[in-house]
């Protein structure tokens, strides 16, 4: 399963029972994955040029054609070509890595130092062993005390996901959960990036190509 708990530098199954209080709530965490996985499997999706031969045979279109459907059939090439490299992408394809980080006896000031250098809204925080203690947004920081150590306002049970989990998954958990972050471990469960939902409009909007549709 793609989708983990750390606490305290250790990383357990999202599913196990007893995982105590998390700020995202983790109830139905195993239908969501289920499902976004069912999705991936089995969704077969009709093809545009299908759906327009039915609307025309049942309507009696002319042959003339829109210019919105010249634009998708022009552009259909392209799109297909882009999708079969996207339809698989993984945490690992687009989300920031190596991982800024900072250490768990570090300050606010430290901190906010730190995203204001990057222009980052999450750090995570980890310890000497690369541990990962916890995780912290630039907006639990705001107007608290320079001088507190940065762990009193982090999150310190952080959901977590593995290099290799679709983005899909990691996007319908965003939804649902309203997370904005997800560190996410290799096969040393080292935390080696982070994902975020900046990165995946990002990559909608930059590396898909336009589609126009009727």
């Amino acid at each position: 399963m793609g989708l983990l708990i750390a606490k305290n530098g250790k990383i357990r199954d999202l599913s196990l029972p007893n995982q105590g209080k998390v700020r995202n709530s983790t109830k139905n965490i195993n239908a969501l994955h289920n499902e976004a996985n069912v999705i991936e499997d089995n969704r077969q999706e009709t093809p545009f040029e299908d759906v327009l031969k039915k609307q025309k045979e049942k309507n009696h279109l002319p042959q003339k054609l829109s210019s919105g459907i010249k634009s998708y059939q022009k552009q259909k090439t392209d799109h297909d070509h882009h999708h079969s490299s996207w339809k698989h992408l993984t945490a690992k394809d687009i989300g920031s890595k190596p991982v800024i980080s900072i250490g768990p006896t570090a300050t606010v000031q430290e901190a906010l130092s730190l995203m204001n250098k990057y222009q980052i809204h999450h750090l995570v925080i980890l310890d000497q062993d690369k541990g990962l203690k916890g995780i912290v947004s630039d907006r639990a920081l705001l107007n608290k005390r320079s001088s507190d150590p940065v762990l009193n306002h982090a999150e310190l049970e952080v959901i977590i996901t593995k290099e290799s989990t679709d983005i899909k998954i990691l996007a319908t958990l965003m939804l649902e959960k309203d997370i904005s972050a997800l560190p996410f471990i290799d096969q040393n469960d080292k935390v080696s990036g982070i994902i975020t939902k900046t990165d995946i409009l990002d990559y909608l909007v930059h590396a898909l190509p336009f589609q126009t549709y009727v």
